[in-house]
């Protein structure tokens, strides 16, 4: 568990590196402040058992370097990459801040699962050519945060992301027009120009609103 600390590795290879022992228990890695650097990767996820889960769960702090998400072998194996908060920056040798690779793309990947729900990216992310991660691994792992970069293709069914402020911004889609899709059934009734049909996409609410005369919607 890491609060408050400060942890550095300016060498090889993770400053935070977590994997399943021989006592028979989980492994789970708490990240809620601090910076963790390193020039390698300031912290390695790299679950390498079929009973026992490799957890991490990142709440806040500042990651500096690239998180290794490894999958140690070819037969299944349990872990977890839980980010709702904290940023991320490269730093060191690599110029991403999530590496995800396994053990060859027709290993069986169910058990790995990522999952970001918050924080803000400074850089993007990389899947390994070398070491692919099993094909069945779920890439569609993102449902919030703030990227530098577009992270269209990681976005959960249902997601969206939009630039503000010179990042990308994820929201859930409560409606849409077309194609478009809007945080808001407010946001969509303000996008319409003259006429436009409005999907609700899920249970939504929202206040009264006065719709502008010459609207149609």
């Amino acid at each position: 568990n890491n609060s408050a600390d400060n942890v550095a590795q300016y060498g090889y290879p993770y400053a935070i590196d977590s994997m399943a022992g021989s006592d028979g228990n989980d492994v789970v890695t708490n990240i809620e402040g601090g910076t963790i650097q390193s020039n390698y990767s300031p912290l390695g996820v790299r679950p390498n058992s079929a009973d026992k889960k490799v957890v991490a769960n990142i709440t806040g702090g500042n990651i500096k370097g690239r998180i290794d998400f490894q999958m140690l072998s070819s037969t299944p194996v349990f872990g977890e990459l839980n980010i709702s908060g904290g940023s991320f920056d490269k730093y060191g040798i690599k110029n991403y801040v999530l590496l995800v690779f396994g053990a060859g793309e027709g290993t069986d990947a169910s058990g790995m699962k990522a999952n970001i729900t918050g924080g803000t990216f400074n850089a993007g992310f990389s899947f390994s050519t070398a070491l692919p991660i099993g094909s069945n691994f779920n890439k569609k792992f993102i449902s919030g945060g703030e990227f530098s970069f577009d992270p269209s293709e990681y976005l959960a069914d249902g997601y969206f992301a939009t630039q503000k402020d010179g990042k990308y911004v994820v929201y859930k889609a409560v409606a849409a027009i077309g194609e478009t899709m809007y945080k808001s059934i407010e946001d969509a009734i303000e996008a319409v120009g003259t006429s436009a049909t409005i999907t609700v996409l899920c249970d939504a609410e929202m206040a009264a609103k006065t719709i502008a005369a010459g609207k149609e919607i």
